[in-house]
This record gives C-alpha cells, sequence and structure tokens, in this order.
C-alpha cells in the first residue's frame, strides 16, 4: 500500500514537470513569432510601425509617395487647372489696381497743404546787431576788433540768429580823420585781410554780415547828396559786395529831406540789385532814421529801401494798456502788410532794460514774435543795461561784477538768454513764424493775446497781461483751443512743458509764447 502511494507521487510529479515543459516550449514559439512580426511590419518616415491593411500589407495611405513630375506636368495642363490659375492671376491684380485706385482717391480727397510763398532769407531769421568795438576784444588792447567778432560766431549761433550788423567804419571816422577810407577796415578794428576770414568762417556757420554804414556823418563837410557822395557810396557799396558783404544798414538821418533820401536810396538800390542776380543771393538795403520817426514811416510806404527800420515798440511802458498794445500791433501790421519791415528796440542810444525795466523780457517777446525783422541789440539778449551813457563792453563773464553771458548760460534752464534763443529760432523753425497769418484773439481784461496760423503747421499763440494782478483764463471754451499747448517761451523763465489751456494763469506783467498743434 506504501509501494502504491509513493509512486503515485511520483507520477504527479513528473506530469508536473512535463507541463512545465510543455509551457516554456510555447512562451519561447510565441516570442520567436513576435519577431518575425516586427522583422516584417513596414515603417513610416518618422520610424512608425505603418498601420496595416485586412490583408497584413501596409495601407495606401501609407505606399503612396506623391505625383512625380511628369505626372504633374500632364495634369497642369488640363482646362480646369489652367482656367484656375489663370483666375487666380487676375483676381490678385484687380486686387492690386483697387488698392492703387484707394490710395491715390485718398491722396486727392486730403486737403492740400498750401504751397510755402517765396521769401527774402532777410524775412526769416532774426539780425544781431553788434558794436565792433565793444562787443569783443581778441588781442587784449581793450577795445573789440574784427577777430574778436570772429572768436563769438558760436555764441551767435547758438543764438539762432542767421544774420549780423558789425561796423568796419566807425561812425565817428569823419571826425577822427581829415579823410575816411570807404573801401577798407578801419585800422581800430582790423585788416581786410582779417575780414576775409571772418566772413568764410561765418558762411560756415550760415550766418550772413550785414556793413552798418553812416554817411551823412562821414560827408559831415556839407558834401552831403552832392555828386561826389553819391559816386563814393556807389563805389563803396560795390566794393563791399565784391568782398562778399551781404548787405548794408545805412542811417539816413542828416542826409536830406524825405525825397532826397527815398531818391539816393533808388540809386543805392540800383546798384545792389546787380548784385542780385539768379546765381547771386539778394543784398538787402536797411534804412535805419533812429530818431526820426516821420521819416521812418516815409520810408516805409513810399521808400526804395528793402527794410525800413521802425521803432515803435519804445512806446510801450509798464503803464500800457492792452488796448494801446492792440492799436500798436494793428499798426505794424498794417505797415507789414505790403513791405517788410525791421523791428528795433534797443540801439546806440539805450538798452532795452534800461528803456523799460521789469518789461524788457515781454518786450522782448513781442519783437521776436511779431511779423518782421527783428534786430537784437548786442547785450539785450542777457538783460544788459546802460552805464553812465557809455558803450558797454560786452560782459562775457562775471568779472564784471554785472549780469553777463557766463551767469545766463549757468542758468540756462530760466535765463533772458534761453528766452531769446527759443523765439528767435522760430523766425525759421516754425512756418507759422515765417508766413502766418496774424489773428488778434483776446483783448480784455488786461490781456492781449494773438495767434500766428499757417495752413495745417503748428500754430503760435502769444499773450500778454498787461496788469498787476494774476489772470487766468479758459481758452478751450472761449476760443476753440485744444485742451493743452507746449510752452515756447515765458518771460517769467519759469514755464516748461505743457500747459493747460482751460485755466490758464497769466503772472502780471508776463508774455509767453506757446504752440499746439493743427487739428482738422
Amino acid at each position: 500500500m506504501a509501494d502504491r502511494d509513493v509512486t503515485s507521487i511520483d507520477m504527479k510529479d513528473v506530469e508536473l514537470r512535463e507541463e512545465e515543459q510543455q509551457q516554456e516550449q510555447q512562451e519561447e514559439e510565441d516570442d520567436g513569432e513576435a519577431e518575425k512580426v516586427l522583422m516584417n511590419t513596414p515603417v513610416d518616415a518618422n520610424g512608425a510601425a505603418a498601420k496595416l491593411d485586412d490583408d497584413g500589407g501596409a495601407s495606401p495611405a501609407a505606399r503612396f509617395t506623391g505625383l512625380t513630375k511628369e505626372e504633374l506636368l500632364k495634369i497642369s495642363t488640363q482646362p480646369f487647372w489652367i482656367r484656375t490659375r489663370l483666375a487666380l492671376l487676375v483676381l490678385f491684380w484687380l486686387g492690386w489696381l483697387a488698392m492703387l485706385a484707394g490710395a491715390v482717391a485718398i491722396i486727392v480727397q486730403a486737403p492740400r497743404c498750401k504751397a510755402e510763398p517765396p521769401r527774402e532769407w532777410w524775412r526769416l531769421t532774426a539780425v544781431y546787431d553788434v558794436s565792433t568795438a565793444a562787443f569783443a576784444d581778441n588781442n587784449g588792447a581793450g577795445k573789440g576788433d574784427v577777430r574778436g567778432v570772429q572768436s563769438r560766431l558760436d555764441y551767435l549761433k547758438q543764438l539762432n540768429v542767421r544774420a549780423m550788423v558789425m561796423q568796419l567804419i566807425p561812425e565817428d571816422a569823419a571826425t577822427t580823420r581829415q579823410e575816411v577810407n570807404f573801401t577798407n577796415v578801419d585800422v581800430r578794428y582790423g585788416r581786410l585781410d582779417e575780414l576775409q576770414k571772418l566772413m568764410t568762417e561765418a558762411r560756415r556757420k550760415d550766418i550772413k554780415i550785414i556793413l552798418d554804414m553812416f554817411p551823412a556823418k562821414w560827408f559831415s563837410n556839407g558834401t552831403s547828396g552832392t555828386t561826389k557822395m553819391r559816386e563814393e557810396m556807389k563805389k563803396a557799396l560795390k566794393f563791399w559786395m565784391e568782398q562778399g558783404i551781404a548787405g548794408f544798414r545805412i542811417g539816413v538821418e542828416g542826409l536830406g529831406e524825405k525825397e532826397e533820401v527815398n531818391d539816393l536810396f533808388e540809386e543805392w538800390h540800383n546798384v545792389t540789385s546787380t548784385y542780385s542776380t539768379e546765381d547771386k543771393e539778394r543784398r538787402v538795403l536797411i534804412a535805419d532814421a533812429r530818431q526820426d520817426s516821420d521819416l521812418a514811416e516815409y520810408l516805409v510806404e513810399n521808400g526804395n529801401a528793402d527794410l525800413p527800420v521802425v521803432y515803435d515798440l519804445r512806446k510801450l511802458s509798464a503803464n500800457s494798456t492792452e488796448t494801446d498794445v492792440h492799436n500798436l500791433v494793428k499798426s505794424l501790421i498794417m505797415k507789414a502788410a505790403n513791405k517788410s519791415i525791421g523791428l528795433a528796440i534797443g540801439g546806440r542810444n539805450g538798452y532795452l532794460a534800461t528803456k523799460n525795466p521789469g518789461l524788457n523780457r515781454a518786450l522782448g517777446v513781442l519783437l521776436l514774435t511779431l511779423p518782421g525783422t527783428p534786430f537784437i541789440y548786442y547785450g539785450d539778449e542777457i538783460g544788459l543795461r546802460d552805464f553812465e551813457g557809455a558803450e558797454i563792453p560786452m560782459p562775457w563773464n562775471d568779472s564784471s561784477g554785472i549780469v553777463n553771458v557766463k551767469s545766463q548760460e549757468t542758468h540756462k534752464h530760466n535765463s533772458t538768454l534761453l528766452l531769446y534763443r527759443n523765439l528767435a529760432k522760430l523766425k525759421w523753425s516754425e512756418s507759422a513764424a515765417k508766413f502766418g497769418d496774424f489773428n488778434f484773439t483776446l483783448i480784455e481784461g488786461g490781456v492781449f493775446a494773438f495767434q500766428l496760423v499757417w495752413d495745417q503747421s503748428p500754430r503760435l499763440i502769444i499773450l500778454f497781461n498787461l496788469g498787476s494782478t494774476q489772470q487766468t483764463l479758459d481758452l478751450v471754451k472761449e476760443h476753440k483751443l485744444p485742451p493743452t499747448a507746449s510752452v515756447v517761451g515765458s518771460s517769467t523763465l519759469h514755464r516748461l512743458g505743457d500747459v493747460d489751456l482751460s485755466k490758464l494763469q497769466l503772472e502780471p506783467m508776463e508774455a509767453l509764447v506757446l504752440k499746439y498743434n493743427y487739428v482738422a
């Protein structure tokens, strides 16, 4: 019995071992089949197994490799594709032509910019009035000279003036010499070759030189208006124009009666016009009557000068009202309507700051913004004052203990010098200042205001508070101006950036220049 049990157990062990062997053999066979499948499976371009169809092969999508060149050429010649390409080409050019037509229509319908009228060069700049003897001493002799003027041309360039008047023959030449040489630089100022160097450098900096002349005083022996004086002046004009002088400012006092003066200017204008041909720049002939206001008025209305100078702005003072300013400015506008005029306040008979203390900067604003060519007397741009009736050397540094260029440049963000620089630039940089129509804007409550408007260019508005109290204005509601404007310059010297025109505050005796963009 025991033997039968042992035999039974052994048989079971044998059966289990056989089953295990069969299972291992089956697994080996399965692994082999899997390897065969992997070996025979197609792959795509990315290395992934391709899809198989029902027959075990790769799907048509996996087998497609695109049309050959021959097949593409064959298809492209089919009528359908020919018509398709032609239609797309026609649509492209129709679209292009439509866009071109739209652009042309916009240009044609848009408001056209006004053509800028021709202007003589002297109407597009401020003129700096130099006293050669006092402006700059180059050799330490205690007197200014031609080389000294040359050394300060950069200063004039920074002042944004493009023309200067200077003396080469002193006004008192006839009283200090028996004979005046009209065709040479006075020995006190330098030599002719030094003048040539000055003019070469000035041309490089785009600054024109105008010669100051005093024929009546040079011919103080009673020959004014005679044939000798006339011929000598003609020779002098020709000589200096050949040297490159851009024009002449002629003192007319003492030359004779109004009609005689006018006849002289007609002769001189005939001479300057021969040097003002197409290939040569116009030469300007300036008439300066200084204290003779009647003669100045006559020359404006009837004279043959290119640029008669008037000193009307000297009539304004701290006691002037907005009506006084309006009437004076209106008179100047009428004078400048058909003829270019020069405007001056300071001069050899006194600085602006001396004539109108407390109002000098405000008057400087008017001088540089009214229609006309402003003349800046040397030193007025820094607020220089008269001293015992003597001609004051230009104070370049603080050694003199008075207002000077160095101190003004140190405080350049709030100086009279900066104000003049900014406003002088308007004459040649802003269309409104060069060509603009003059519109009175406000004349009430102690405030006088006007605008300079030219086509679609930025506008300028100049406001002047002549009252003794602060004024608050709403220019947006009452005068249809934009909400803000940028400050170009203020006689108070402290304004910067933009201002709110709906509540604009003007200080007493303040003159303010603002700029704002055109809005259609």
